[in-house]
């Protein structure tokens, strides 16, 4: 997602040159989120880190940790994959900015991902909330 927020900021100077405000903004919504998912991703990386070291440190056989680690596992699994439906969703974003298609239904296929992987527990509290993309919080 990195390269992808480069290239989208590329794309931000360029249309904020020809007057294409729509495009700018979305642009900078592109950006916004690229840059809030990949500084969130360090913190994930080590709270999934520190959980899969306190299942194995907490064990007292080789069979309970590898059991304990599976738990750890299967509760970042969806994280993982939801991280990877952001970068899609992204991916896709950039390129019908850069060349033109359904800005929208591009935009809306980001929001749906990004909402997604901030919904799950673990991202919750490291993914930052968007103004640009705006997720329907549950109580």
């Amino acid at each position: 997602m990195k390269l992808a927020s480069l290239t989208v900021l590329l794309v931000v100077l360029f249309w904020l040159g020809c007057g294409s405000s729509a495009r700018a903004l979305q642009a900078k919504a592109a950006d916004a989120a690229a840059r809030g998912a990949n500084a969130a991703l360090p913190v994930l990386v080590e709270s999934y880190r520190h959980q899969g070291l306190t299942a194995i440190d907490a064990a007292t056989t080789p069979a309970e940790a590898k059991a304990s680690l599976a738990g750890v596992e299967a509760k970042w699994k969806p994280v993982w994959e939801a991280w990877k439906a952001v970068g899609i969703a992204h991916d896709g974003w950039a390129k019908v900015l850069e060349s033109g298609g359904d800005e929208a239904a591009a935009f809306e296929a980001v929001r749906r991902a990004f909402c997604g992987l901030r919904s799950l527990p673990p991202a919750k509290d490291s993914l930052p909330q968007i103004p640009a993309i705006v997720c329907q919080e549950s109580p």
